[in-house]
């Protein structure tokens, strides 16, 4: 009896050493394939003549004390990884009345990711101008307005591999910033980790 069960143990831990190992090995070749360790700006030239000022010019108004507009592509595997931290920044923010709005580059119709219902999704029209806008390159990306809807901060969340991984809580600090009354523009486009190309369409 005991030989019989000390052999189902040998089986049973097997499998589980075969099977942390390829997780393991997923998880690395996952790391390697999707760690761009890339600047967050794809072509940093392109934001030389624009003129950031005209987000007061934006389609959107908020009567909160800040607005953070969310540029989300599901098909990123680095917009994916990011899941969590977005979750974490609205349900530590949204009770402060700052207004949350997510963006997708194409029709909301084509997702299925359940992750798009918690946020406030905008209607077609004002989806495809918000998701064309000449300054977004990247997704994940947030783009942080103050309630004159002047711009406080454009960037991503965080850096690394997946925001679990990278330092600098960049939508947060600019949240408190604004919160407490003491904010300023902030463009942050040298940021180096798991950035998407956004593509829109």
């Amino acid at each position: 009896m005991l030989s019989a069960l000390t052999k189902k143990e040998t089986i049973v831990i097997s499998l589980l050493v075969v099977s942390i190992t390829t997780l393991v090995g997923y998880g690395m070749l996952w790391i390697s394939k999707y760690d761009s360790t890339r600047p967050f700006a794809f072509d940093y030239d392109a934001y030389v003549d624009i003129d950031l000022s005209d987000t007061k010019q934006l389609p959107v108004t908020s009567q909160d004390k800040a607005q953070v507009i969310q540029f989300w592509d599901p098909h990123c595997p680095c917009s994916d990884l990011a899941k969590e931290h977005l979750i974490e920044i609205q349900q530590h923010y949204a009770a402060q009345g700052v207004a949350f709005t997510l963006i997708t580059p194409q029709s909301n119709d084509r997702y299925t990711d359940t992750f798009l219902d918690r946020f406030q999704l905008p209607n077609e029209p004002l989806r495809k101008q918000l998701a064309a806008l000449p300054y977004v390159q990247t997704s994940p990306a947030a783009l942080v307005l103050k309630p004159d809807n002047t711009l406080a901060y454009l960037g991503p969340y965080s850096t690394g591999a997946g925001c679990f991984t990278g330092e600098g809580r960049f939508v947060e600090q600019t949240l408190d910033k604004i919160l407490s009354g003491n904010s300023r523009e902030q463009i942050n486009m040298l940021a180096v980790g798991c950035y998407c190309r956004w593509q829109n369409q």
